[in-house]
């Protein structure tokens, strides 16, 4: 009987490894499957982030090229206005008794168009500033939203 009852333990330690086998081997399939889909799932967002981060620095070079371009449209004009200061002053110099009235309201029109360039400049100069300082924010929304989502540590150990 002894040889008996050895074959009977051997046969249901057997049954019982293959069992054993299956279920590890279960377990280990559904949970590679299930971390292959948090990491694409995660590489997707990442994607979205850095498209996302993308666009905004090209929009924000976009801007700084337009406001590039108005700025030296504007200093152009302005040295125009010197030039045409700096003739009056040789004229006025050259004929100081002749035409004076007539110089003065040249002048004052030239000093006036200059004043009113120079608001124009300053509203331009404000503008570009309130639009860099909103994309450098936007920007640092962006890092610091990746930075957040790197440093999780719940997101670690997901993965």
């Amino acid at each position: 009987m002894d040889p008996l009852i050895g074959v009977r333990i051997l046969m249901l330690y057997k049954k019982w490894t293959m069992e054993l086998i299956y279920f590890i081997s279960g377990v280990l399939t559904v949970g590679t499957v299930y971390g292959v889909l948090l990491l694409r799932k995660v590489k997707s967002s990442y994607d979205e982030v850095l498209e996302e981060s993308s666009r905004l620095y090209s929009l924000t070079q976009m801007t700084q090229d337009e406001i590039s371009g108005k700025f030296d449209s504007v200093r152009g004009q302005l040295i125009e206005v010197l030039d045409n200061n700096e003739k009056l002053g040789k004229q006025m110099s050259d004929d100081a008794y002749a035409g004076n009235t007539e110089l003065n309201e040249r002048i004052t029109e030239l000093a006036g168009l200059f004043n009113e360039q120079g608001n124009r400049n300053k509203s331009l100069f404000d503008m570009a500033d309130k639009q860099l300082r909103q994309n450098q924010r936007e920007i640092q929304q962006a890092n610091s939203t990746l930075k957040k989502i790197v440093d999780d540590p719940t997101t670690l150990a997901r993965y």
